[in-house]
C-alpha cells in the first residue's frame, strides 16, 4: 500500500465505501484486512488506519474494483473433434504402457 497516495486522496470511512458498493460495512473490513482472491491472486482495498477508524479512498475504490475484474484473455484455439481424439488416443496409449509394465 502507498500510504501517501491513499491519504493524497478523496477520503472516505469504511461504511461510506460499503454503501458506494453495496457491501456490509463487515464485508469492507474483510476487504481491507484479508482482501479477496480472484484471478489466482490476493486484491485488498487499500485503506489506512488514523487513530481507531479506518480511510480509504475514493479512488482507492476504484482501483479495487479495476482489479478485481477479469484480465483479457488471448483467444484460445479449439481442436477439431479429430485432433481431440488423436489426443485420446495418444494418452490411452500412454496409460496402457504405463499399466503394462506393472
Amino acid at each position: 500500500m502507498d500510504l501517501p497516495r491513499v491519504l493524497g486522496e478523496t477520503q472516505i470511512d469504511l461504511p461510506t465505501a460499503a454503501k458506494i458498493l453495496g457491501k456490509a460495512n463487515f464485508t469492507i473490513g474483510q476487504w481491507v484486512r484479508k482482501g479477496v482472491t480472484l484471478h489466482g491472486r490476493t486484491i485488498k482495498l487499500e485503506a489506512v488506519r488514523v487513530g481507531h477508524h479506518w480511510t480509504t479512498s475514493r479512488e482507492a475504490v476504484v482501483r479495487f474494483l479495476a482489479e478485481m475484474q477479469p484480465k483479457e484473455q488471448t483467444a484460445r484455439t479449439v481442436s477439431s473433434p479429430a485432433r481431440l481424439k488423436r489426443k485420446a488416443a495418444r494418452a490411452r496409449a500412454e496409460l496402457e504402457r504405463i499399466l503394462a509394465k506393472r
